[in-house]
């Protein structure tokens, strides 16, 4: 075993100008398909199913930016291209510049899909089988397509994940990110994301069904690292057909190793599960002095980094009598990378990790054995980065929904991608629940105002862990379904609308015993009662202006003021729990008969109890969008008025506390008092819900980006909500309040006086973790003595790191510190 500076120092290339363009033209776009409906549907399985017939079974291939309709033969690989319209229904078509057109340009790099508008923008590939393993390799060429000669920066997502971030040196570089990927369902998505420094494009997709049996790794997904065919004879790319799974090899040869070759191919060299090409094993790579060693290094910065190797070995000699060669392989010098070996005449023989490699360095050195007469060779080589995709998706019964909604009612919304992650991109309209990484589900829909005509489709009712469902100002029509389904909806509003017929009995219940709170109004052929008789139709207009009291209205009951004979004293009387039928309530106000004022939230009708108890019935306005009525009660002796602060808007100190604990809530957490994302949510009841799973940091406004001292922020939020109890006399008063803010102030003050005084402290961002280039131009021109080497570490500049968790490997050719593959 021979070591250091004994060893022969192997330094790969990557391609000559011509052989990129070579690369370029025979590279493949997955045709990425959208759940688009039937007839969709059935195109791409005639297009799938065509291209199975094609040799090539399972195979999508698309080229982004061609017109719609057409396609063409690869004339390098045979395969069929398509328009990229079948599958993604935003975006605009575009042309690179001629500056950068020449017949050295493939085909499919010549056209570009942009996406001008909207934040995501997903092409779907489909048909997928769930759990099944592919190749997915993404391109990019900007070209000046655009004529703004400003290249873009944007984010690649696939499916719930970020994939990573895509920058270019200059116009002409060509950018290609490849992932062995596990589905998870039965399509995979990948999304261009605006990040707001240019607008994303796309110029080729690839997706290449895997033999599930192969690269297996504890977790995770791989990115591409490398991938050589070493000892190339003829400096061309292998890609389809004589890679079955159309994997992409790149030439490499160096001076100081000798290349060795079979004078004939043979189907054997594809014989093993990874149907290796047979025209990158027929040649072979071995050091020219024959007694030393072949060693595969690099360094790697972040020791986290995750890897896998796979070294692939074929005897191309025929050996004569008493000529042995038998190879072992070692990890950093020491650790046994498999047993020692004799590779076999013409068939393939893999070494692979069987768990995930990491550290500060990494070097393989392939020796020949004492029994040896040979020396040491490689035919080629695969290094992959695990990457982890944490997220999860949406629960797929919720997204099969969405889909089938978003298809009846032809919804005019860039709904695009995963509905709810990742939580930025979360689809206009959604609220889902935040479980971690864990599979989210949808919990609340707001479709208000959306131009849905039609009846209520029964895909809404598939949301089965629905909270709120908001369908209100639309044009839809016939009955109201009971929503037995959904068991955990609490909010239902379907006010103007056209709907007819009765309310569900069932419905009716839940709105009787307080589980749901529904909103009907402004449907005039609905009727809201189980007997719909005449009579009740006078009184349906305030009722529905309420959306509650159908058959069992239910008031929510809020004294006012009252003042008794004694002392003339306020006396608040908590109603809360009474409940009373409509009939009460029209019985109550004699069919609300004497209206006594208006007040800022609804009109006051006098009434009387069974016990002559004279209340005060308030209808709220159909502006606030309250779904009770508030009743107010005054003493059987009292013959004051018991509606004397709605008619005067008498206000107090206490009055004063609660509008300043609303002020000092929409401070803290950044929001208006009225959420109309969430469906027209109070902030009180939003915070008070957040607070409840002690989720302080969802509360507070993210444009703190979390520089906070979270005991100061707790005890602000306390004081904000002791200020806004419906009850008064629970509310503190505000010399209180500001002893309470002052004591946050000083926890606040200390925090940044500590941070001022410790000057070593380093403002720390998130560490993302650096991809590789391939920058590809035609002012680039590389020898065969390039090195690849250039791609097995950090080979540009800081500007090119692309962030976070995918791969999209920048092979650089011009300006880039070498790594060598060396001793």
């Amino acid at each position: 075993m021979y070591r250091g500076s004994e060893a022969v120092k192997i330094s790969f290339f990557l391609m000559d100008l011509d052989r990129v363009w070579d690369l370029q033209r025979q590279q493949l776009a997955p045709q990425l398909a959208g759940l688009l409906g039937l007839s969709l549907f059935l195109q791409l399985q005639a297009v799938y199913s065509l291209q199975g017939n094609g040799g090539c079974g399972g195979f999508i291939s698309i080229d982004c930016g061609i017109d719609e309709g057409s396609d063409y033969d690869d004339k390098t690989t045979g395969l069929r291209y398509t328009s990229d319209t079948l599958y993604i229904n935003t975006g605009a078509n575009g042309n690179v510049s001629p500056k950068f057109s020449s017949s050295r340009l493939s085909q499919q790099l010549s056209t570009v899909r942009s996406f001008p508008e909207g934040v995501r923008n997903c092409y779907t590939l489909f048909p997928i089988n769930n759990g099944d393993k592919y190749l997915i390799r993404a391109s990019f060429m900007y070209g000046n397509y655009d004529n703004k000669n400003q290249t873009p920066e944007f984010s690649v997502h696939i499916d719930a994940n970020e994939w990573g971030i895509v920058t270019f040196a200059r116009a002409s570089t060509v950018i290609v990110g490849e992932l062995i990927y596990a589905a998870s369902t039965h399509y995979v998505d990948v999304c261009l994301v605006n990040t707001g420094l240019g607008t994303p494009f796309i110029s080729t997709l690839e997706l290449r069904p895997l033999n599930g049996s192969i690269y297996q790794i504890q977790s995770g997904s791989l990115g591409l690292f490398a991938r050589a065919d070493t000892g190339s004879i003829s400096n061309q790319t292998i890609r389809y057909k004589d890679d079955a799974y159309d994997r992409v090899w790149y030439p490499y040869n160096s001076p100081s190793c000798k290349v060795i070759n079979s004078s004939f191919s043979s189907d054997l060299l594809s014989s093993s599960e990874y149907k290796l090409p047979p025209s990158a094993l027929r040649t072979a790579l071995q050091p020219r002095n024959e007694s030393k060693p072949l060693k595969l290094s690099w360094e790697i910065e972040d020791a986290t980094e995750k890897f896998y190797v796979y070294l692939h070995f074929a005897e191309v000699q025929s050996l004569r009598d008493g000529e042995v060669r038998e190879l072992v392989v070692t990890l950093n010098d020491d650790s046994p990378f498999g047993a020692p070996f004799q590779p076999k005449y013409m068939t393939p023989n893999t070494l692979q990790s069987s768990y995930s490699l990491s550290g500060d360095n990494l070097t393989f050195t392939i020796s020949k054995t004492e029994n040896s007469t040979l020396p040491p060779i490689i035919n080629a080589l695969e290094i992959y980065r695990v990457l982890q995709f944490q997220q999860l998706p949406t629960n797929q019964d919720d997204v099969a929904s969405m889909k089938k909604i978003r298809l009846v009612y032809s919804i005019d919304r860039n709904w695009q991608g995963n509905p709810c992650v990742p939580k930025n991109y979360t689809w206009n309209g959604l609220n889902c629940t935040a479980s971690g990484y864990d599979s989210p589900s949808i919990i609340s829909l707001n479709l208000s105002s959306s131009r849905l005509t039609g009846k209520i489709d029964s895909s809404i009712l598939n949301l089965k862990f629905l909270e709120s469902l908001d369908l209100s100002n639309n044009s839809l029509y016939g009955s109201v379904p009971d929503f037995s389904q959904l068991s955990s909806l609490r909010v239902l509003n379907l006010s103007w609308n056209k709907l007819t017929g009765s309310l569900p009995v069932a419905l009716l219940a839940r709105v009787a015993n307080s589980s749901l709170l529904l909103s009907v109004e402004g449907n005039p052929d609905l009727c809201l009662t189980l007997t719909c008789k005449k009579e009740n139709k006078v009184i349906i207009p305030a009722i529905a202006s309420v959306g509650l009291f159908l058959v069992a209205a239910i008031a929510s009951l809020t004294i006012l003021w009252m003042w008794s004979n004694l002392n003339e004293e306020d006396v608040l009387v908590d109603l809360k729990d009474w409940i009373f039928t409509y009939a009460e309530v029209v019985n109550i106000t004699n069919n609300f008969e004497k209206a006594i004022g208006k007040g800022g939230f609804g009109t006051v009708y006098i009434g009387h109890l069974m016990d002559g108890t004279q209340v005060a019935v308030k209808m709220l306005s159909p502006s606030k969008k309250s779904n009770s009525l508030e009743l107010g009660t005054k003493t059987p002796n009292s013959n004051r008025h018991c509606t004397r602060y709605y008619i005067n808007s008498r206000l107090s100190e206490k009055s004063d506390v609660y509008s300043f604990g609303i002020v000092l809530l929409e401070l803290i957490t950044g929001q208006p008092a009225i959420l109309k994302d969430l469906n027209k949510t109070h902030l009180v009841r939003w915070v008070s819900s957040m607070l409840a799973r002690a989720e302080i940091r969802d509360i507070i406004d993210p444009r703190l980006c979390g520089d906070f001292d979270t005991n100061s922020v707790w005890k602000s939020l306390e004081t904000a909500m002791a200020c806004v109890p419906s009850s008064s006399i629970q509310r503190p008063t505000l010399s209180q309040v500001l002893t309470e803010l002052k004591g946050c102030l000083e926890i606040e003050v200390a925090r940044e006086r500590w941070k001022t005084d410790e000057d070593d402290h380093d403002c720390v961002l998130p560490r993302s973790i650096s991809m590789e280039m391939v920058q590809i131009g035609p002012e680039v021109t590389m020898g065969p003595q390039a090195s690849l080497g250039k791609v097995l570490h950090r080979i540009c500049d800081p500007m090119y790191k692309i962030s976070s968790i995918w791969f999209i490997s920048l092979f650089c050719l011009n300006g880039v510190k070498e790594t060598r593959i060396s001793g």
